[in-house]
């Protein structure tokens, strides 16, 4: 078993809980900016950064990778205050979580590893575990949809590539940070808390 794979919505929260850090010391002086500014630690903390990771992989890497951080810095707004830490740490937990799932199964060196039911099943319970007993009944949305955005990524790079390759692992992290923030910004809008 890879206890790096397996240890990897841990490392999430990590990440989250040093971009929450920044964003709680950041509403002290400056509310307005403590989310974008969290978003800002979080893609600064991360060893997937897009800007790296999706440069290279075609030519629209560069402007995708821009995409995902305005999108990004943009729903985080929407997001209240009293919200925004836990945010932060669920949607990078959850990126991370998402990387785990596509590497399950998988073949080539291109990987970042390759989980075994082990390594899945290991990251899903840390991630279950955690989304459900912090968010309760939002947590059960944040799954599906991450869980939504995980497979549709999965089926798609199957399709066009033939298999998942280390970006788009990488940029699936991304991509499941990226709209459990919007999701949250959505159910804040919805339900205004």
């Amino acid at each position: 078993m890879s206890l790096l794979l397996a240890l990897q919505p841990v490392v999430g929260l990590v990440r989250g809980a040093l971009a929450a850090g920044v964003a709680i010391v950041t509403a002290s002086v400056a509310p307005a900016l403590a989310g974008p500014v969290g978003v800002l630690a979080l893609e600064a903390t991360s060893r997937l950064a897009p800007r790296r990771v999706l440069a290279g992989m075609t030519p629209i890497g560069w402007p995708l990778a821009a995409a995902l951080l305005l999108v990004k810095l943009i729903v985080v707004a929407g997001i209240p205050a009293a919200a925004l830490t836990t945010a932060l740490v669920l949607a990078s937990m959850l990126g991370r979580w998402a990387t785990v799932v596509l590497c399950y199964g998988g073949r080539g060196e291109e990987l970042p590893g390759r989980a075994g039911f082990g390594e899945f099943g290991w990251a899903s319970l840390v991630a279950f575990a955690v989304t459900l007993s912090v968010a309760e009944a939002v947590g059960l949305v944040l799954l599906l949809v991450a869980a939504l955005v995980t497979l549709g990524i999965r089926i798609a790079s199957h399709r066009r590539l033939g298999r998942v390759t280390g970006r788009v692992v990488a940029m699936a992290g991304e991509a499941v940070e990226t709209t459990v923030l919007a999701a949250l910004a959505v159910l804040a809008a919805l339900f205004g808390r």
